[in-house]
This record gives C-alpha cells, structure tokens and sequence, in this order.
C-alpha cells in the first residue's frame, strides 16, 4: 500500500491519511532519478520495523544523496514509500 510519496515537482511530500494510524512496520522505499528515458532507480528495505517518521528520513536522505550523485541537474527525482505486509 502506497503511503507516501514525493517528487521534486511538490512542495511537500504526500502522505497517505491512513499513515496516521500506523505503529512500528516494515517499509519499501522506491527512489527515482532522470533526465527523460535516462533514469536511476534503487529500492530500500528497512530490516526491521520502524515508524514512519523514521522511514521518510531515511528516504529524504536517500534522494539527497542521488540527487547529489546527479550533481542536481536531473529534471525529475522522488520516492515512494509503501508499507509491507
């Protein structure tokens, strides 16, 4: 289930109603970088659980640092963090 998301189009992230209700879980996070059809992609999976809180900080870190990879020129980047069952 997606619950949150951000891209660099947004001014804050996106974050799913239903997150508010949500302890400790296991989460996924997809990472997207580009220019056009030219595109970096990596997923994240948290070990154990942890809150949400917790994840987006390690998303918004984790999309610094391919944005950085990118030296800031891509045109699109975000994530996507969905909860694991």
């Amino acid at each position: 289930m997606l619950i949150a998301r951000f891209s660099l189009h947004d001014e804050q992230p996106w974050i799913s109603p239903k997150a508010r209700s949500l302890g400790s879980r296991k989460w996924l996070i997809k990472l997207h970088a580009g220019n056009g059809p030219a595109r970096s992609t990596d997923e994240i999976r948290n070990q154990n659980p942890c809150n949400l809180v917790d994840i987006l900080e390690t998303a918004t870190q984790s999309i610094d640092d391919l944005l950085s990879e990118h030296a800031h020129t891509v045109t699109d980047a975000g994530f996507q963090v969905f909860l694991l069952r």
